[in-house]
């Protein structure tokens, strides 16, 4: 009852005053417990119990300090070192000599944690000032020796002294006890008011009618008596929820202010409480602890929206991919036909392989369209020994590319897009393979109808397939890349499209409707049905984008209003000889196509990662709960990493082998550690180099030719023997292979 009537009163925290080492631990429990902040110290007049320890005065200094050390914000609630001082009126409690000596003892600890002094002072001003001088307090509070200066409270001394103490860089503290007679009245007038600091001293230094005070507390306002004066009953008569008579309270320091406020010459209660409401705060740097309690509240509320989406995809992945069964379109005569596109350029890794998981689709109506830019290209081998191997499917080879853009990919498919038979495209890079059933299973997801249960379901017009990588030459790049795939992007990938707010497509292998992409035109702008049209429209418009497969994704979202799925398959992309090197010029060519589309959620991006966001929580936790970083860093890698795996086992359809998982964590914490470093390589250029030719990003990730190849950014001439080693070895890039924008 006393905190809320203290709220009521206009009190936002408090400080709780130790007396001794027993009366500290005490105040620093309370402080926990209601969120207020406590001083450690010990009393000039308990200033004996040094002596009195069982151990001697130095186990009951050290004592003191472990106290100190071990609550120190920003998690612990330590704010100041006292109460401590002189006090010459009560020395038959500890004699002149004993205070000395142990208020010497404390000043110590003050410059050892830089914490300002919480002093006390009866009596004593001569002595005290003469000590603090000697321990260097003598100017700015100390400042020079590590102190962080102080406040002299619950004042009773001379204006003469406290002008003394505030030339040596001291607040001066007044509460009831400060303004008992004229001459204490006529003291607080003379003290500045940025160097003045309220207090109660609570339950101490009652305001009662016969202190001088009475003459200013009488033109209180009834509305703001009854708030910082409660009804009050006697001792005798106490009464649960009710204040009680001379006992001092929190919500008088109101009265206090307004005392002070009368002998400024009337200056406005609430411009007193701002400005020594500002010192308190600058003395005791309470001001950083809220600031502080916000950037932590925030910073584990983000941790909790990042473990959300990182389990919204564990759980997707669970179920959806664990179980693939066996689409009903496989045999069925009346399967709506799909023409599959596949560029080709070079002999990529696995080429034979990749290329016959199409060929062999569990499907009785599709085509092949197997395009290359030049009749020379050395996929061609591979393409007609599958076409030989499997004379039944009806696939064709188109050689020739038009060019529509600079994105080679595009410019490469549009005859193939140009002739393909059916509506329905699958459009899959050369380095990826998929199951037998996939064709199936993705026809059924673009082809579902609205249901009795959601009627206004939007209409599915592109279904994609997650990446999964798979390396078996054992390079540390790929081993990387496929750590990287397998786990968090795949993660987030699921999230995203769990969640599906916005558009988020990868372009390893897509399926859409010819006729769908024909009415859009990558301006992202909601269409209109009629009314002339200006400019490419269909596969050609997209030919100005690196990231042609996203561009399409989105367009399709924003352009017509229509949606994405996934189906249950995965796209096996094949990894191939990718150094390191290649991992990180090909992470800082998509952060740099990425920031020029969406700029926000690339600057975001580094607080999405595993390092950032959880030493952002751990440090958070720590400041507001005090739990140890270690524990919860160790934690929260190993339910991270678990989480991982279980992404891992859910896309493959197995867990991670025994044999590989020393390898796997190894490239794990390899990305993780490499994840900060290449975000800031990469916002800090706009040019990219691809398959050997140097283009600049420009606006919603456009880009332009700027030359014949050449570094990324020449800035970054460090990094050139990397970069010239990883650029040497192209196969794994023989075709465009976004990444999710």
């Amino acid at each position: 009852m006393i905190l809320e009537r203290s709220s009521l009163a206009g009190v936002k925290s408090m400080i709780i005053t130790g007396g001794s080492l027993h009366e500290s631990e005490l105040a620093l429990n309370l402080a926990r417990q209601k969120g207020l902040y406590a001083t450690v110290g010990c009393h000039p007049t308990r200033s004996r119990e040094f002596d009195q320890h069982p151990e001697g005065p130095d186990v009951y200094l050290l004592a003191l300090d472990k106290l100190i050390g071990d609550n120190l914000r920003p998690n612990g609630r330590v704010v100041a070192i006292g109460e401590c001082g002189l006090d010459y009126d009560r020395t038959h409690f500890a004699s002149k000599e004993e205070q000395q000596r142990h208020f010497r003892s404390q000043l110590v600890l003050a410059k050892k944690y830089h914490l300002p002094l919480f002093l006390h002072s009866r009596a004593a001003h001569v002595d005290l000032v003469k000590i603090l001088k000697e321990e260097g307090f003598g100017e700015n509070g100390g400042k020079d020796v590590g102190a962080k200066g102080g406040v002299v409270h619950s004042f009773t001394g001379s204006s003469e002294e406290a002008a003394e103490l505030i030339a040596m860089g001291f607040y001066i503290g007044v509460n009831g006890c400060s303004m008992k007679t004229d001459q204490n009245l006529q003291t607080v007038k003379t003290i500045p008011l940025d160097k003045l600091l309220l207090e109660t001293d609570a339950p101490w230094c009652y305001m009662t009618s016969t202190h001088a005070s009475k003459e200013y507390l009488d033109t209180l306002p009834a509305s703001l008596r009854s708030r910082y004066f409660p009804a009050a009953v006697r001792p005798e008569s106490f009464v649960s929820g009710k204040a009680v008579k001379g006992r001092n309270e929190p919500s008088l320091i109101g009265g206090v202010a307004w005392v002070v406020c009368r002998l400024n010459n009337s200056i406005p209660l609430e411009k007193v409480a701002e400005i020594v409401y500002e010192n308190t705060v600058e003395l005791f740097e309470l001001g950083h602890s809220i600031v502080y309690s916000i950037l932590s509240a925030v910073g584990l509320g983000w941790y909790v929206v990042l473990w959300s989406i990182g389990l919204v995809g564990c759980r997707t992945g669970r179920k959806r991919y664990r179980l693939r069964p066996r689409s009903p379109l496989a045999t069925s005569p009346n399967a709506p036909g799909v023409s599959i596109l596949r560029p080709l350029k070079g002999l990529d890794t696995n080429l034979y392989e990749n290329l016959e998981s199409t060929f062999i689709q569990e499907y009785p109506n599709f085509e092949i369209l197997l395009s290359v830019a030049d009749e020379d290209d050395q996929a061609l081998t591979v393409v007609r020994e599958l076409m030989s191997q499997y004379p039944q499917v009806n696939a064709k080879v188109i050689i020739g590319e038009e060019i529509v853009g600079v994105n080679p990919k595009v410019n490469n498919l549009m005859k193939s897009y140009r002739q393909a038979t059916h509506d329905i495209l699958w459009v899959i890079d050369s380095n990826v393979s998929v199951a037998r059933g996939t064709l199936a299973r993705s026809v059924d997801a673009l082809a579902q109808p609205s249901t009795s249960q959601n009627p206004y379901k939007k209409r599915i017009a592109l279904v994609h397939h997650v990446p999964f990588a798979t390396e078996h030459e054992g390079y540390l790049g790929a081993r990387v890349e496929a750590a990287f795939l397998n786990t968090n992007h795949a993660k987030m990938y699921l999230a995203i499209n769990t969640v599906a707010i916005e558009s988020c497509v990868v372009g390893k292998s897509n399926l859409y409707r010819r006729s769908d992409l024909e009415r859009v035109n990558g301006s992202l702008k909601p269409g209109k049905e009629t009314g002339p049209r200006e400019g490419e429209y269909g596969l050609a418009a997209f030919g100005s984008f690196l990231a042609e497969d996203n561009m399409i994704g989105s367009a399709l979202w924003h352009e017509l209003d229509l949606r994405h799925d996934l189906s249950c398959d995965v796209a096996l992309n094949a990894m191939g000889k990718m150094t390191l090197s290649d991992y990180v010029w090909r992470r800082v060519r998509w952060i740099r196509v990425r920031k020029h589309m969406v700029i926000a959620a690339t600057i975001l991006e580094p607080f999405t990662e595993n390092l950032v966001a959880s030493s952002i929580a751990a440090a958070s936790a720590k400041y507001l709960f005090g739990v140890s970083a270690w524990i919860f860093l160790s934690i929260h890698h190993a339910l991270w990493l678990w989480v991982d795996l279980d992404v891992y086992e859910s896309l493959a359809g197995y867990p991670l082998p025994a044999r590989e998982r020393w390898k796997f964590l190894g490239a794990w914490c390899i990305r993780e550690l490499l994840t900060l470093p290449i975000w800031f390589l990469a916002v800090c250029g706009n040019e990219v180099t691809w398959r050997g030719k140097r283009y600049q990003v420009l606006r919603a990730g456009q880009v332009r030719r700027t030359g014949n190849g050449g570094t990324d950014n020449r800035s970054f001439w460090r990094w050139w023997w990397w970069y010239r080693e990883g650029e040497s070895l192209s196969q794994y890039d023989a075709l465009a292979v976004d990444e999710t924008i």
